[in-house]
């Protein structure tokens, strides 16, 4: 999930609503106090003001993801600069917020996934978030989901 800009009660109803995921990660713009989202791992967005990481690389299933808030990448050529960030860090996919839109893309090999936004989506498509379910063998199925 991502960029809920203080709509804490929509983070709380996608961690009850998906309580059971293994791993859950908000790619930043939280805008709240991160201590009151037990187990969620947030990313620092331009909007937060908390002592939060600004990426995370990690290992899940034999892959590796990449999770950035893309603040500072934004603009002309974002997704080429957030693949060759995933390539610099031998990353597979790479998790990211800010725009406020949904996507799911390849650039060069490496994936990239926004989950949107929980707060507005600029694309005026309904709020939501994404659930990754990975298989054996690196496989792995994206879904988007919808408060």
């Amino acid at each position: 999930m991502s960029d809920s800009h203080g709509y804490s009660g929509n983070v709380y109803f996608v961690m009850q609503k998906e309580s059971d995921a293994h791993y859950m990660f908000h790619l930043g713009d939280v805008c709240d106090w991160p201590d009151i989202f037990d187990g969620l791992v947030i990313i620092k967005g331009n909007n937060d003001y908390f002592d939060l990481p600004d990426k995370l690389v990690t290992e899940i299933g034999g892959l590796r993801f990449f999770l950035i808030h893309s603040h500072r990448q934004s603009g002309f050529n974002l997704k080429n600069r957030l693949a060759n960030l995933a390539k610099e860090n031998d990353c597979d996919i790479v998790l990211y917020g800010h725009t406020h839109m949904y996507d799911d893309d390849y650039v060069d090999g490496i994936r990239l996934l926004n989950p949107g936004s929980l707060y507005y989506n600029r694309d005026r498509s309904d709020i939501g978030y994404m659930i990754i379910k990975i298989y054996e063998n690196k496989e792995y199925e994206v879904i988007r989901k919808f408060l």
